[in-house]
């Protein structure tokens, strides 16, 4: 059967699953079988999105996991609120009255802290509010200024957790500290998430925006994107030998490698610092003088680094140790480099 261009897919599947859904939880209790509305809607639709073709190679993977995860969910939470309501009752029961006070403040903290987390995931997430202005607006010329807003803001952004993690990773490395790299890679993989949503949204803004400019800025919107993935990239490659090497406890650096990198950990902090206030103010005065900067530094760090490979041919240098080095220094030059070409990319995105 030919259907007509613009067929209204949603509708009919929205109907076919809301009758079919109702039918089942209707007969389901008619007989007093133990169900779920929420597991039997749930299927339905997901049987009807396979009926029509809506699962992809893209798609299938996600959808199915989404469904085991779902049903497991459910007996994992049951058995959890049994076992927890035992152990709770089992303590009240011992215990008694001091027992219970502990529960109470226990559970309080929870709320609390839970509460905390909340309001700092939404404050995180303040962002978004631009783009569900962007996304309501028609004004091509609005659009366009919202969209160089969200685009600030995520890349500024960025820009400073790559400082913040960047601080941690390092000193994790110069100083042995498990728990920083540990609170670095969590960062790091919450980073990751976050910016290909903030990436996804910026694209949907980019193809609001009136077509002649979207010609003109879509290659620097692009290249700050990839530069900024791979900026979180570069931060991956240089935790991970670090983790490795000082979650195993090997030998530590020497403290004139750490007296050598020390002050090249400093100048790429300013210089990341620059980069962020410059791309959230969207002046752009100084940006010649802060790539030059970024290219000595990057001189500074191949002078360490040849220096370093020179020191693995001697005897009494501990050959792991040095390697980490270096490959730490590659990594933060790495790091300048994809800083520059984003600030680059950001300027001509900008700027008229």
């Amino acid at each position: 059967m030919q259907l007509n261009e613009g067929a209204a897919f949603d509708l009919v599947r929205a109907s076919v699953n809301l009758v079919l859904a109702g039918l089942l939880i209707v007969i389901g209790t008619t007989f007093q079988l133990p169900l779920s509305t929420t597991y039997v809607a749930f299927m339905v639709a997901m049987g009807s999105s396979l009926a029509d073709r809506a699962w992809g190679r893209e798609t299938a993977v996600y959808r199915i996991t989404g469904v085991i995860t779902v049903i497991g969910g459910w007996f994992i939470t049951a058995g959890a609120a049994m076992l927890l309501s035992f152990f709770i009752a089992t303590i009240n029961h011992l215990g008694g009255f001091i027992a219970m006070l502990v529960v109470i403040a226990t559970v309080a903290f929870v709320i609390i802290n839970n509460n905390r987390k909340f309001k700092k995931k939404q404050d995180s997430e303040n962002v978004d509010l631009v783009f569900r202005q962007l996304v309501r607006s028609h004004d091509k010329e609005e659009i366009w200024q919202l969209l160089l807003q969200h685009v600030r803001e995520t890349q500024g952004t960025l820009i400073d957790f790559t400082r913040q993690a960047f601080r941690d990773i390092t000193y994790g490395l110069m100083h042995e500290n498990i728990k920083s790299l540990r609170t670095a890679a969590a960062a790091i993989e919450e980073e990751k998430s976050v910016w290909k949503r903030y990436r996804r949204k910026e694209i949907l803004g980019m193809r609001k925006i009136d077509y002649l400019l979207a010609v003109e800025k879509n290659t620097w919107f692009h290249l700050g994107c990839n530069n900024a993935t791979q900026i979180i990239y570069c931060l991956k490659r240089m935790l991970e030998p670090i983790n490795e090497h000082v979650d195993n406890n090997f030998n530590p650096m020497p403290q004139e490698y750490v007296e050598e990198f020390i002050p090249i950990c400093n100048d790429v902090e300013q210089l990341l610092e620059n980069v962020s206030r410059m791309i959230r103010s969207g002046n752009f005065s100084n940006a010649d003088e802060y790539l030059v900067e970024g290219n000595a530094i990057k001189s500074r760090i191949s002078q360490i680094r040849h220096k370093q490979q020179d020191q693995i041919q001697k005897l009494d240098s501990n050959i792991r140790t040095t390697l980490l080095y270096l490959s730490t220094l590659q990594e933060t030059q790495e790091l300048v480099s994809m800083a520059r070409h984003l600030l680059r990319a950001s300027k001509r995105f900008q700027v008229s």
